[in-house]
Order: structure tokens, then C-alpha cells, then sequence
């Protein structure tokens, strides 16, 4: 039945209470300065906004205290003051995140096709989750949210000319950017390079104007064109189909929408140079032979080659005959190829032989000397070359030297 008492040796602590929080909202961004009164809030107290914690809090008094907002999501949260022993205190819907008014600085690219399906980037700032975009006045067919600066959205289908792109986020707050899309109907083509190419087709042009769309068809003298590629509305690449026949045709670039330009003559399909004989086809190695090469099809500007070298002094006398000088070569045969300045070429296999050119004697210095040799002399001629043997009699000299040609 023994006591004792040590007087206030244990202290009831009553748990923390939240009366106001001010302001009571902010943006979803956080970083809003938060005044919050109660009572029991000890230093060390932690604040919770929602799911997550505030930042910078500071026990003022028993009665206030401070902290920053993290980042939130759009709508009313709790707050929630925890003091170190764990008891806590909470303010239902104290605080609501609020979302600023999107704004748009800039919009790629800015005009597609009536039909619409034109992918359009919109930056900014201030997007988030749920935002709506609308084009004219019909909803985009798709939004995609990438991140707060950025959206990409594609356009429905409108009518031809400016229209208004109207950003609603969820909260309802708009950004309107008057005439910042234009629908666009006819295609313009003012362009393009090259505009000629072989019969059998597989020539990469480029074409160049204005209004080009996604799903935009081009077609040359009735036959589409593959791998149609759109790489700007100003610009397309585009493989061209075969023709059998040499001529001029009509290009056709066509949108989705049905509307179309057509480039009258724009692109001519050519035949490749034909070559058929060459007269001579043989010469010395050194070069310097001229040559008429016969075919068909021969260009003006034509490039005539021998093996891997080109020839020189070419003259284009006709669409069949081209006269050029043989540059210097290799022993053996060669093929010859002419090329347009189209880049189609024709070529003849084994065309011209490289051949030794013939020696000549033209004097000897000096031209007597005793039986027992050991004589230097000096030959002069032609087409001398390194490794050539000198026989007098029936008896090899010694000691070539070949000291030119």
C-alpha cells in the first residue's frame, strides 16, 4: 500500500487542430505561401496538401505555422498538420488546386487540308490532363497531352480558310488564338526538280509549292507515283513510275480532299543513250586517238569515258555521232560509256583496245664502233618504254637506259 507521487511527472498533450489555411487555393504548380492557424502545433510538425508533403514549413506558434504547396491535382485537398508525436489535425477540403489559363505561343504547322487528319503541335504553357482543343468549330479528332508546354492534336475535317483554336482546360478556362489554323483546298506547284528522268522510272523528285497535305497523291502522265513522302506543306518527294515512251507528261498533285494541281508537261521521260559502235576501236595506250563513237539518244553536254577515265575534246555532232579523243590507259580492252547530262548512259563492252604503239628507229649515235664492243650509243625514235630490249647483230646490248619516249 505504498505511494508516491511525482507531481506533473506526465503531461496530456491535446492533438494539433487546423481553423484556417490562407489562401485557401493555388496552382496545381505548387509554391503557394500557406498561412495556416489552429492550435497545439509543436515544433516539428510536418504538413501534408493532399497526398503530398509541403515544403518549407515553419512552426510559428502554437497557433501558426507556414509552409509552401508542392505540386497537386486539380480540386479541393486536405490539409493535414502532424506534430512529431503523431498526433494529427486535419481541415477537409482546405485548400483547391487551381489551374492557370493555358496559353499558346505557337502552333506547327499552321494551315492543313478541309478533309483534316492534319497533326499539329501546340506549344505553350499551363496545359495539363483533359485539356480540350477545338478547330473551328469542331473538336480536334485526337489530343495528345505531352507535357505542360506541349500538345499535339489532330484537326477534324472544316471549311476552307482561317479558323479559331480554342484551348479548354478542365476547370474551364480558355485560350482562344484567333485564325490560328487555315484550312487549305488546292495544292500549288511551282517546281519540280529533276523534271527528267529514264522510261523505266525510279527517279527521286522533289516537288515544291504550297497547301501540300498528309495523304497527298501525285501522279505523272496517269500512273501514280511511290513512296510519296510529305515533308512540309511546301515540299514532297515522290519516286517516279515507268513510262514506255520518251515524252513530256502531266504531274498531279492531288490532296485528300479531292482538290488538285496539274503541272502541264512537268516531267519528261528520256531513253537512255544507245552506243553501237566505235571507229577506230583500237589505239596506243598513251592516248590521243580520235574517235567517233555511233549509237543513239547522245545529249548535248554528253560525257564520253574510257574504263574509268574520261575522254577528252568531246564534241557532240548528233543525236547519233560524238567525236572525242581517247585519253591515256591500260593495256587491253575497255568499255565505253556515254552519259547524259541527264545521268542516263549507254555503254559498249570491250569497246576500244588499249594497245603498244609501234616503235620506231630513228637514228643511232654513234653508228660504228670496234669488235670488241663496250661502246655506249645513243638511240633516237618513238614509243620507247621502260623494259624495251636492243639487240645489234644478233646479240643483246647492256645497259638500257630509257631516258625518254
Amino acid at each position: 500500500g505504498a505511494v508516491a507521487t511525482l507531481t506533473g511527472g506526465y503531461t496530456y498533450v491535446a492533438p494539433p487542430t487546423v481553423a484556417t489555411v490562407t489562401p485557401n487555393q493555388g496552382p496545381v504548380t505548387g509554391l503557394t505561401q500557406l498561412v495556416i492557424t489552429g492550435e497545439n502545433f509543436a515544433t516539428g510538425a510536418t504538413v501534408t496538401i493532399g497526398d503530398a508533403q509541403a515544403r518549407a514549413v515553419v512552426v510559428v506558434s502554437q497557433n501558426q505555422l507556414s509552409a509552401l504547396t508542392p505540386e497537386g491535382v486539380f480540386g479541393p485537398v486536405d490539409v493535414t498538420v502532424q506534430n512529431p508525436d503523431g498526433q494529427t489535425g486535419t481541415f477537409l477540403g482546405g485548400f483547391t488546386y487551381t489551374i492557370p489559363p493555358p496559353v499558346i505561343t505557337k502552333m506547327t504547322p499552321t494551315s492543313g487540308s478541309v478533309g483534316g487528319g492534319t497533326v499539329v503541335t501546340i506549344r505553350g504553357e499551363n496545359f495539363v490532363e483533359g485539356t480540350t482543343v477545338t478547330i473551328g468549330k469542331a473538336a480536334a479528332a485526337k489530343v495528345s497531352f505531352l507535357s505542360a508546354n506541349e500538345i499535339w492534336v489532330t484537326t477534324p475535317p472544316g471549311v476552307a480558310g482561317e479558323a479559331d483554336v480554342t484551348l479548354t482546360a478542365p476547370n474551364g478556362a480558355i485560350e482562344r488564338l484567333s485564325a490560328g489554323f487555315t484550312y487549305l483546298t488546292n495544292p500549288i506547284v511551282t517546281r519540280i526538280s529533276p523534271n527528267r528522268g529514264p522510261v523505266s522510272g525510279g527517279t527521286v523528285i522533289t516537288i515544291r509549292g504550297e497547301n501540300f497535305v498528309a495523304e497527298t497523291t501525285v501522279t505523272l502522265g496517269g500512273t501514280r507515283a511511290s513512296d510519296v513522302v510529305l515533308v512540309s506543306d511546301k515540299e514532297i518527294k515522290a519516286v517516279t513510275p515507268p513510262n514506255p515512251d520518251a515524252q513530256s507528261v502531266d504531274v498531279i498533285v492531288q490532296n485528300p480532299d479531292g482538290s488538285q494541281w496539274r503541272l502541264s508537261e512537268g516531267f519528261t521521260y528520256l531513253l537512255p543513250p544507245t552506243v553501237t559502235a566505235i571507229t577506230p576501236n583500237t589505239g596506243p595506250y598513251t592516248g590521243g586517238t580520235t574517235v567517233e563513237v555511233t549509237g543513239a539518244n547522245f545529249s548535248q553536254g554528253a560525257m564520253v569515258s574510257y574504263g574509268q577515265t574520261q575522254a577528252k575534246d568531246v564534241l557532240v555532232v548528233s543525236e547519233a555521232q560524238i567525236i572525242a579523243t581517247t585519253p591515256a590507259g591500260a593495256k587491253g580492252k575497255v568499255e565505253v560509256r556515254v552519259t547524259n547530262p541527264d545521268g542516263l548512259y549507254g555503254r559498249l563492252e570491250d569497246g576500244f583496245t588499249y594497245m603498244t604503239p609501234p616503235l620506231v628507229l630513228t637514228s643511232i649515235t654513234p653508228s660504228s664502233g670496234p669488235t670488241v664492243g663496250g661502246i655506249p650509243i645513243t638511240i633516237f625514235g618513238e614509243n620507247f618504254v621502260e623494259g624495251i630490249t636492243v639487240t645489234i647483230g644478233t646479240k643483246q646490248a647492256t645497259g638500257v637506259t630509257v631516258s625518254s619516249g
